[in-house]
């Protein structure tokens, strides 16, 4: 009997429901307009019949599967909560049930980085140089090549195509078992990207684009894969599928949602129909992905697959195959534990809690990123480049306190501090190519190698976007240090961890110091964990032995592990954490006037409220009074020492002689700095700050304080000329100047600061300022009252500089420069 006779009968006996039935119908019919071509009209009916019914079965299986999958993760999440509170007759704890969501941000690195661990040598070679490019693109092209079957005759090009082909499979299979339902390709070669923006661009009328987007040459020579039948699709089945494909480019995925549905649907069905199109050879992905992908370039694109394949499994191995679901179950448990035993101060804040927990899930997903109006985005966001490339060019001269929070941190753990600073020291030697292998074989993967601007999110809280702004503002970041700092401070850290967690592998887990004891079961390490890690064996590397994570044979522990690594190192070298970049992001949606303007005012303030959330965080997490003012009082003495070496640092890059330091505002000064909050140190000796800002600008933005220049150049001159006063003169060219003076991208960089002030804007501002001569005395006289004389003076040019008089710093007054340009007490 045909299916087609025997649906009502199935249906008829409870056998089938409705909705299941018209998919057996469909996938039915599909199966029989293939084979009836193929075979006689009975055979075809018998053969569609049979695949159809194993088709409904392995749905129903892997449905239970998945349900089942659901049901564990929501299980296992209620009674961790209900046993840190001693069972279900407690109200559930809110701050706890963040922590967990927030511990799952630094699982998805760790299982990022355990993948690229193995692409050690392909990350070194093609990491980032000072323009934000990928070196050496040609070798990335014969690896494409060669995953396309091309022979390109070069070994190391067919080991990468084979590794990158290994690793995405292995992803694949890693993410089915957390629940999805991606089938297996063995013709599967890269993947692709569709930029619907791209695609919308050939034509305004959606008919009209598809004509002219199906007549691609690329389209056309492409195999089209029937996901469904698991063969490749012709004549009007392929026709069928390409506008399937072309409708969910053009909506950007929307023909496929559900009005009136739960937002956010399973996290398992995604990715099942992404690999339709199967380009013909390597030159036709290459077109099209520069016509319609917006990005040609394969290092990205496979860095970006495996990032994103790591960000749902790690998701989904946590709160099931449908974590939106799991959010959802989440906050009404919460809600529920806290009605039925929650005091009333408790239940006065249910709705914050739940909102802070979707806050949070929406910034593991990114879906706080999606912008109301991607126009108004861009354009702020590149403005906001523009004011970091114009404005952080001597920012690496902030990051001395970094060193105190590495030695803190160290200390915390454990970690030999001596040995960390050291190793930091050594990583900046260009030529110690096997210590940067090595700390990514770790699976120390920093965010700079595999993407732009990573730097710049400790200060900006805000990853670039905007080709042309995005690479100017990274080469001011890359060019000045600050990135290969950064680097070097989370690669030192991170190593000397694990050489620490390597040299202890000879003791038991209750014979370790307790603080790491402690250290290791926050991050869900057990005995048991600790025994599996330090029976690994190492290897020499470096003159030491090191157990590395790849050869750890519980994949769960060496990723735990990596997860408490790679969450200590942000400690040691701050970058801002989910919490951090929850609080900005959630308040403002992106794409508003409101969220941009507010994003605006909270640029190159992440970094202080990084110290709060990390370091405040946990200074008064720790046991008693004593412990709460020990670590206080350690952690601030050493952030206010770095932070006494950068305002003299910055001091000394401004032009001027080291401050005073028996002055009570150098310390002040000192503490501001050390917190990150370099500008508004500025202020305790001036009226304004760094880049000619007050404190009402400073506490709006930089961005604020440039649009006050404008207006002070426009409207503040236009009302001088009108104020019908003959004694006031108009500032047009001192205004102007200034302008170009602070908002130049790159001219405050800290080794060419001197040669832009002095040496180009002094001489341009005498030329259209009458009154630039009066202006720079007044600086200078300003600068000898504050007891920091300038070492190249306003207005004198290059040829007046001499040495800074480092002796200034604590002997105090105004330098007097000798006959042969020696600082005095030099």
């Amino acid at each position: 009997m045909s299916l087609s006779i025997c649906i009502p009968d199935l249906i008829d006996n409870g056998t089938l429901t409705g909705q299941r039935a018209v998919r057996a119908r469909a996938i039915y019919e599909t199966l029989l307009n293939r084979y009836d071509h193929e075979l006689g009209d009975a055979a075809a009916k018998a053969r569609a019949t049979t695949e159809t019914v194993a088709a409904i079965e392995r749905e129903f299986a892997y449905k239970k599967r998945v349900a089942a999958q659901a049901a564990k993760a929501q299980s296992d999440w209620l009674a961790d909560m209900q046993g840190r509170v001693g069972g279900a007759d407690a109200p559930m704890d809110p701050f706890a049930a963040r922590a967990w969501l927030e511990n799952l941000d630094k699982r998805v690195d760790a299982v990022r980085n355990s993948y690229l661990a193995g692409f050690s040598k392909m990350l070194e070679r093609h990491r980032r140089n000072l323009l934000g490019e990928v070196r050496h693109r040609d070798d990335l092209m014969l690896a494409l090549r060669e995953r396309f079957g091309e022979s390109t005759g070069d070994l190391n090009a067919k080991e990468l195509a084979d590794a990158m082909g290994a690793t995405m499979d292995a992803l694949r299979e890693r993410r089915n078992a957390a629940g999805g339902h991606t089938a297996k390709l063995d013709d599967y070669v890269f993947p692709q990207r569709h930029d619907s923006r791209l695609v919308r661009a050939l034509s305004p009328d959606k008919e009209e684009a598809w004509v002219l987007w199906r007549a691609r040459p690329e389209i056309e020579n492409a195999r089209v894969r029937d996901i469904e039948l698991g063969n490749f699709a012709s004549g009007e089945r392929r026709e069928r599928l390409l506008r399937g494909v072309f409708d969910g480019i053009w909506s950007d995925g929307a023909d496929s949602a559900k009005p009136g549905a739960n937002f956010g649907g399973s996290m398992a069905n995604q990715r099942a129909d992404a690999r339709v199109i199967h380009f013909a050879n390597a030159d036709d992905w290459l077109n099209y992905q520069q016509r319609f992908g917006g990005n040609d370039n394969i290092y990205d694109i496979f860095v970006g697959h495996v990032s994103s394949m790591a960000r749902e499994i790690a998701l989904m191995e946590s709160m099931g195959p449908n974590p939106a679901a799991m959010i959802r179950f989440q906050k009404e448990w919460i809600a529920k534990s806290i009605g039925e035993h929650g005091s009333q101060a408790q239940i006065d804040k249910v709705s914050g809690y739940a909102n802070r927990l979707q806050d949070i899930f929406d910034e593991l997903t990114a879906a706080n990123k999606v912008p109301d109006s991607r126009r108004l985005a861009l354009t702020f966001s590149g403005v906001r480049a523009s004011q970091t490339a114009a404005k952080l060019g001597s920012a690496v001269l902030s990051v001395v306190p970094d060193f105190a929070t590495m030695m803190v941190t160290a200390h915390y753990n454990r970690v030999p501090v001596m040995r960390a600073l050291g190793r930091y020291m050594s990583l900046w030697n260009p030529a110690n190519a096997a210590d940067r292998e090595l700390a990514v074989r770790l699976g120390l993967v920093t965010d700079d190698w595999l993407a732009l601007s990573s730097a710049s999110y400790r200060y900006t809280g805000e990853e670039l976007t905007g080709e042309i702004s995005r690479r100017v503002a990274d080469f001011v970041l890359r060019s000045q240090g600050l990135a290969r700092h950064t680097r070097n401070g989370q690669w030192a850290f991170g190593m000397e961890f694990f050489g620490h967690l390597s040299a202890m592998r000879e003791r038991a887990f209750t014979d370790l110091d307790p603080a790491l004891q402690r250290q290791m079961q926050g991050h869900g390490l057990s005995p048991r964990d600790w025994d599996i890690w330090r029976a690994t064996k190492p290897r020499e590397e470096r003159g030491s032995r090191w157990i590395l994570p790849d050869d750890v044979k519980d994949r769960g522990v060496a990723e735990r592990m990596l997860q408490m690594v790679l969450a200590e190192t942000d400690y040691a070298v701050m970058m801002p954490d989910i919490r951090t970049r929850t609080q900005m992001n959630s308040m403002f949606r992106p794409g508003t006037w409101k969220g941009e303007i507010a994003k605006s005012a909270l640029l190159f303030k992440s970094f202080p409220m990084a110290m709060i959330n990390l370091h405040g965080r946990r200074m008064l997490d720790q046991p008693g009074a004593w412990g709460k003012t020990s670590y206080g009082i350690g952690l601030f003495t050493l952030l206010v020492a770095g932070g006494a070496l950068s305002a003299q640092l910055k001091s000394i890059a401004s032009g001027k002689d080291p401050m005073p330091m028996d002055d009570p505002k150098f310390l002040g000064k000192a503490i501001v700095q050390s917190g990150g909050l370099g500008l508004f140190g500025d202020l305790l000796y001036n009226s304004t700050n760094s880049f000619g800002g007050g404190l009402a600008q400073t506490l709006l933005g930089p961005l604020a304080q440039t649009g006050a220049s404008v207006g002070q150049l426009t409207i503040g001159n236009a009302a001088r000329a009108l104020d019908g006063d003959p004694a006031t003169n108009t500032r047009i060219g001192r205004d102007l100047s200034n302008i170009v003076r602070y908002e130049t991208p790159g001219g405050n960089l800290w080794y060419l600061r001197q040669v832009w002030q002095r040496g180009v804007m002094d001489a341009i501002q005498r030329l259209i300022d009458p009154e630039a001569d009066e202006f720079y005395a007044k600086q200078v006289k300003r600068a000898d009252k504050e007891g920091t004389a300038f070492w190249l003076p306003p207005g004198e040019g290059l040829g007046a500089a001499r040495l800074p008089d480092l002796g200034n710093a604590w002997a105090g007054g105004t330098a007097d420069a000798g006959s042969e340009g020696l600082p005095a007490g030099w």
